[in-house]
């Protein structure tokens, strides 16, 4: 059994049962409603595997009435997951220099140019330049901590940075 949603996404939803085997039809419920699926699921005892979106109405809505049937994601659902924990992955430790766009035709990977840098990563830079330039003119530490509102840690970082 295979259970599926959306009549059409600007209307309202419903559960379209399809055999998993054919793919053909088995029955419309009208609705999303966790009391109304759940119901209308008890005329499928026999069900060993349902393949449905990862909605949680759908898990309780299979749980129920039918405790023996294996819950699987379906495969859109099972791609769009991975995509979007490798995009999730990317952003952390490319940060803006990637995107990736995920739709209904798949995944994009839309490269930014490298060379030029964020206004993060620019004030970052003005930043350690500017805790080099009070530390070289003989300024104590303390005193920059003071005036910056910088940790002491990290305007020791910035001044034994060896390459900026």
């Amino acid at each position: 059994m295979k259970i599926t949603f959306g009549i059409n996404s600007n209307v309202t939803f419903g559960t379209i049962i399809c055999d998993l085997k054919t793919g053909k039809p088995i029955d419309i419920i009208n609705s999303r409603n966790l009391e109304e699926v759940t119901e209308h699921l008890k005329l499928y005892k026999n069900v060993q595997i349902v393949s449905s979106d990862r909605s949680t109405t759908y898990a309780k809505a299979i749980k129920n009435p039918i405790p023996t049937a294996d819950q699987i994601a379906d495969r859109f659902d099972i791609i769009h997951n991975f995509f979007e924990g490798v995009s999730d992955f990317l952003k952390r430790y490319m940060g803006k220099s990637i995107k990736i766009v995920i739709d209904k035709n798949g995944a994009t990977i839309d490269k930014k140019n490298k060379s030029e840098p964020t206004d993060k990563c620019s004030k970052r830079l003005e930043l350690i330049i500017k805790v080099r330039d009070i530390h070289n003119s003989g300024i104590p530490i303390k005193a920059i901590v003071r005036e910056l509102s910088i940790s002491r840690n990290t305007i020791r970082k910035y001044i034994n940075l060896k390459n900026i």
